[in-house]
């Protein structure tokens, strides 16, 4: 026991002695580098702070022409600015348009017809041939109504000139008729005779859900893109970190392998070390670039780079499972897509099953009729009835 004591206190003194010996060689020596705190790290290098927070990012590798914003503030900017959002709302408002065309069926329709010609007659009598010269001017104005009625208004004007001459010649015949028509079977009803109408008002109603749905997908996809890009953000920020570290440990083991405490296959590594958490920094700066440009391309940012900040959430939010369901119902875009579209099968259905039946018509009619060798006169008898 008394000899392993003394041995122990031999080694003791002998590092004591090494280590003021290789002080007093490094005060005499004025290249060499003293081992204290303050002449293992450079000065002039960038130094960590003291506490590091996840909250206090600090980046390096920033857009010149970068400008914050928030959640709220970016889905509103994407919501006016997404093209495939404005792609969406162009579809839908020709769907609208379409059903603004279609009403054109209600719409009155003016029709005009002139005819002028000459009719011969050849008879087997001792007499000269039957002539006639004529001319017919006709105006029609057509009314649909919602339940299929037909009602058309027109007004008659010939002119007759005969060889032989009768007792009026020539002569001027007028004609006014309101004619109705009514399909009782076949192409009756509003839905089966403004099927274009309720086509249309359902592909309208299919444009809007489909534009809601692709709103709900760009919020949805800037969301996702909005927290991948402080993500990287923050990983970005750990990998500076990471490297500010390295090179401390890689400037502590140059001084430490110059005063000769440790190997320089120590230095080897730390540089080593070094290079690869660079090579991660790299890396990560590629995923922030990548992240931060997927998420400018969602709002459609053209000269400014919008980059996400921190944006605090109210997730004071009460659920109902009966409430939830029921606006799930009532709001989602696919429900009211699907439901849109059987209301268009049964549609189909019913014109369908129409057109089967056979043609059954009422017709009803009314007219007044003058004749005169005077245009104005026979008009004027037409009128009086």
């Amino acid at each position: 026991m008394r000899c392993r004591y003394i041995i122990s206190l031999l080694s003791v003194i002998s590092f004591l002695l090494l280590s003021s010996g290789v002080l007093f060689a490094d005060e005499k020596n004025s290249g060499s580098v003293s081992i204290n705190s303050d002449s293992l790290v450079n000065k002039n290098d960038v130094k960590l702070t003291d506490d590091y927070e996840s909250g206090d990012v600090s980046l390096k590798h920033l857009p010149e022409n970068s400008v914050d914003i928030g959640f709220t503030d970016a889905i509103t900017l994407a919501l006016e600015q997404n093209l495939e959002l404005k792609a969406a709302t162009y579809s839908a408002r020709a769907s609208a348009a379409a059903l603004k065309g279609s009403y054109g069926l209600y719409d009155p329709v003016l029709g005009f017809d002139f005819t002028s010609g000459e009719e011969k007659t050849l008879l087997n009598l001792p007499v000269s041939p039957f002539e006639n010269d004529y001319e017919k001017s006709s105006v029609s104005i057509l009314q649909r109504l919602p339940i299929g009625t037909e009602l058309t208004l027109s007004g008659t004007l010939l002119k007759n000139e005969i060889i032989p001459a009768p007792t009026i010649n020539p002569s001027y015949d007028t004609q006014a008729r309101l004619r109705l028509t009514q399909p009782i079977l076949k192409g009756f009803g509003p839905t089966v005779f403004a099927k274009q109408v309720v086509f249309a008002s359902n592909d309208k109603q299919i444009a809007l859900q489909d534009l809601r749905q692709k709103a709900f997908d760009i919020v949805a996809a800037v969301r996702n893109a909005y927290l991948v890009v402080l993500q990287s953000q923050y990983e970005l920020s750990y990998r500076e970190t990471s490297v500010e570290l390295a090179r401390r440990i890689v400037q502590e083991n140059n001084a430490r392998v110059e005063a000769g405490i440790l190997a320089p296959v120590e230095k080897l590594e730390a540089e080593v070390g070094l290079q690869a958490r660079e090579r991660l920094l790299l890396d990560s700066q590629r995923n922030f670039d990548d992240a931060l440009d997927q998420f400018n391309l969602l709002i459609n940012a053209e000269e400014t780079i919008y980059l996400p900040v921190i944006q605090s959430f109210n997730m004071n939010y009460k659920t109902s499972e009966k409430a939830g369901v029921q606006s799930g119902l009532l709001k989602r875009p696919d429900v009211m897509r699907r439901m849109k579209e059987i209301e268009k099968v049964r549609t189909e259905r019913t014109i369908a099953r129409n057109s089967l039946l056979p043609v059954l018509d009422v017709v009803a009619s009314y007219s007044q009729n003058g004749l005169s060798d005077n245009a104005d006169d026979s008009i004027e008898i037409t009128k009086d009835g």
